[in-house]
């Protein structure tokens, strides 16, 4: 790599790296000064509410109100992590016949990683004697069964 290049990567990482350091400091005061008010607000809402209704249902106010806030943030954060997870399809049902069908079917409801190993699996079965698969079946649930601790 020539000289003026490895200056040029190193001078793109080296501000990548004051860019992140910078957005980590940021975050990290936002988040700061954030709890701190988030704790100055609670104390004045308890304040307020502890000459309206005595202190032990200001408490209990301030108590429900966080609870709640807590509540709504979880289920938040629930509801977008379920959003995120795909949505799996059952598969069609097999009818039976051949077993070009049955991978067919296997095919058409799994993602393209299992597609692909899908494939490479028929490509071999294709190109084995059928002794060579039943030693190779049995090597694999060897292996699988020393895996396992069976």
């Amino acid at each position: 790599m020539p000289r003026w290049l490895a200056s040029l990567v190193q001078g793109a990482i080296a501000q990548r790296l004051r860019d992140f350091r910078l957005l980590a400091m940021a975050t990290t005061l936002s988040l700061a000064l954030a709890v701190v008010a988030a704790g100055f607000g609670t104390f004045a809402g308890y304040a307020f509410l502890r000459e309206r209704a005595g202190s032990v249902s200001a408490a209990l106010i301030v108590a429900a109100v966080c609870a709640a806030l807590a509540a709504i943030l979880w289920s938040m954060t629930a509801w977008r992590i379920r959003a995120r997870r795909p949505r799996r399809t059952p598969p069609p049902p097999f009818s039976g016949g051949d077993i070009e069908g049955l991978l067919q079917s296997l095919a058409a409801a799994s993602t393209s990683e299992n597609q692909v190993v899908l494939l490479a699996a028929m490509r071999l079965a294709r190109d084995l004697s059928p002794m060579q698969l039943l030693l190779a079946a049995l090597v694999g649930g060897f292996i699988a069964g020393r895996k396992l601790g069976k």
